[in-house]
């Protein structure tokens, strides 16, 4: 980093520092901002790599906004405040890990779908504060943008299931904290809610899994898959959870991947009798653990979805662990995460292992497999 000592001076973030700094959050000061160690001046300019200069004091303003709309006392990324300040697509590099493995023309398309989808006269976005006051007119620009373009990366090579997402209206509320999250649901974690048909996610949901240079497992993810999994393929109208993506149930239609189906069901198989030995106590030292969490056996709906999640954020561990599922999301979805995530989400696998290792009441499983499944492999 470097700039020259004058009332007002550039400051310039060479690429290093920036990949370092736009995972973290500003914390704002009367006469400018803090990130880790690096102080900013209101009158600075800033120049991060090799991306146009920006006003430190319009990131500075972007982040008094967020934490008026919240009243949280952090921030989002310093990625998204760039963004919220400027509308520059690439300071949002960071919350979409698939852009590291396309080429140039790809990552147009890219942004250029995101940036229609954003517009979708289908996909209806609201911001709701505490008592049901609508502060959509106050959204940050980020969270629109995160929103579509973690729904595009999911489907990146299935466009037609994203065509089947956005064929009637859909309905995603955000909310400005947990709080007013729990007031209007009930519960913080959010979801979809499949008797209203809408996801519900709070603001710091939203940005929570983007602090560090891998990112982490997506609450949204988790309703997404959701929301994927309530969708009628004839008719494009939801309903309740199905507990399968479009394309691994049996009657799935043109959707229908016979081999992902097979290979679904043969993991999901696996996985219930590896927690099965740990919940009845029947394991012994070293034999393998699921690659979910406990609370993902609770229902097919929960398992769905965990599993996406994990796809997504921890793909080195879940293939290795089970080839079966990881094999047939991958040819369902038409990616593999491994390809532009060089690492699993931090310290998932450990806090995974420990709830096994050092649990000795675990839930019974509410998830099933259809006999179906044995003649067909």
């Amino acid at each position: 980093m470097e700039g020259s000592f004058s009332t007002s001076h550039i400051v310039h973030i060479a690429q290093p520092d920036f990949q370092r700094f736009r995972h973290m959050a500003v914390r704002v000061q009367n006469v400018g901002a803090t990130i880790d160690d690096l102080f900013l001046p209101l009158q600075d300019v800033l120049v991060c790599s090799s991306q146009p200069p920006v006003q430190v004091r319009e990131v500075v303003e972007a982040a008094t906004r967020y934490h008026r709309l919240t009243r949280l006392g952090h921030t989002p990324q310093f990625g998204a405040l760039l963004y919220d300040s400027t509308h520059n697509q690439q300071f949002l590099d960071l919350y979409f890990p698939l852009l590291a493995i396309l080429s140039e023309t790809e990552r147009d398309t890219f942004y250029d779908l995101t940036a229609a989808l954003a517009l979708h006269p289908h996909l209806g976005l609201t911001l709701l504060d505490e008592e049901a006051t609508d502060r959509t007119a106050e959204l940050p620009p980020s969270a629109r943008a995160i929103i579509v373009g973690q729904l595009l990366e999911a489907l990146w090579g299935r466009i037609d299931i994203l065509e089947l997402v956005l064929a009637r209206p859909r309905s995603i509320r955000l909310f400005t904290s947990d709080l007013a999250l729990k007031e209007h649901v009930g519960r913080i974690e959010g979801g979809y809610d499949a008797t209203h048909q809408v996801v519900n996610l709070s603001l710091p949901q939203l940005y929570g899994s983007f602090f560090s240079a891998v990112p982490g497992l997506s609450a949204y993810h988790v309703a997404l898959c959701n929301l994927l999994a309530a969708c009628d393929l004839r008719t494009g109208r939801l309903g309740k959870e199905s507990g399968r993506l479009p394309g691994l149930g049996a009657r799935d239609g043109a959707f229908k991947q016979i081999r992902a189906r097979q290979l679904f069901l043969k993991g999901k198989v696996v996985e219930k009798e590896r927690y099965l030995r740990f919940q009845r106590g029947s394991a012994h030292l070293g034999d393998a653990m699921p690659v979910g969490t406990p609370d993902l056996f609770r229902s097919d709906q929960a398992f769905m979805a965990g599993y996406f999640s994990l796809f997504m954020r921890v793909p080195h561990y879940f293939a290795k662990q089970n080839p079966s599922l990881y094999r047939a999301l991958a040819i369902l979805l038409r990616q593999d995460p491994r390809r532009f995530l060089r690492h699993d989400s931090a310290s998932y696998v450990d806090q995974c292992r420990a709830m096994y290792t050092g649990s000795v009441d675990l839930p019974p499983t509410g998830i099933h497999v259809p006999f179906a499944w044995l003649p067909i492999l």
